[in-house]
């Protein structure tokens, strides 16, 4: 189900994009860029199933993400892409579990609402994911298992904007919020032993293909042309 979902999704967005560059309303273009943050929340089950059984310490899949995006406008629509990533060390009984994750790819909204400062736009994306993680002790970091897994990565949500003030002839400084849903799938887990911070034997994770999905909301700050 997640995969058929995500092949929809691909094909929508690209119809929706060849809309946009299409749209014969406005035919001048400006210019966005942001940086956004926020909390991340993951379901790493199968991953701590892993690390249970070899005595390492579990993570929690809790993270401050950071990222940020920009692209194209034209009208009412905005063509762009956008990323992020965050991760967490645990520290326990003298072992060590620092894991990561990040993804991105291209996005497709339109403005709603334009009402003075204030914008309001729908978002849809699909791009790709990936995550990792190092376990080793404490006394020798870079001695261990690293894990390494990735697939693809559906949002969908809603922005809201408000305009700060002006920034030279054309910029306007922007803040807001972005509320929404993402999907998360991991798949073809690698497994890579390291010694001294070199690979000595690779191989297939034993960890079941995986997907995260819920609500997530970020903080986003940045410019735009007008």
């Amino acid at each position: 189900m997640p995969q058929r979902l995500l092949n929809l999704s691909l094909y929508a967005l690209v119809q929706l994009a060849k809309l946009a560059l299409t749209a014969r309303s406005q035919r001048r273009s400006n210019g966005y860029g942001y940086f956004m943050l926020g909390p991340e929340n993951e379901n790493v089950a199968s991953i701590n199933a892993l690390l249970s059984r070899e005595d390492r310490p579990n993570v929690t899949g809790r993270s401050f993400a950071v990222g940020g995006g920009g692209g194209m406008q034209r009208g009412r629509w905005r063509i762009g892409g956008e990323g992020e990533g965050g991760g967490e060390a645990v520290n326990l009984g003298g072992k060590r579990t620092a894991y990561g994750s990040g993804g991105g790819g291209p996005t497709l909204s339109y403005e709603v609402v334009r009402s003075g400062g204030l914008r309001i736009y729908p978002i849809i994306g699909l791009g790709g994911a990936g995550g990792g993680l190092m376990s080793s002790d404490v006394s020798a970091p870079k001695t261990g298992t690293a894990l390494g897994g990735g697939g693809a990565m559906l949002v969908a949500g809603v922005g809201i904007e408000i305009t700060l003030g002006k920034f030279g002839d054309r910029g306007r400084l922007v803040a807001g919020v972005r509320l929404g849903y993402r999907v998360k799938t991991f798949n073809g887990w690698q497994r890579t032993a390291l010694q001294d911070g070199q690979p000595v034997e690779v191989g297939a994770a034993n960890i079941e293909a995986a997907h995260s999905a819920g609500t997530f909301w970020r903080f986003i700050v940045g410019m735009r042309s007008s």
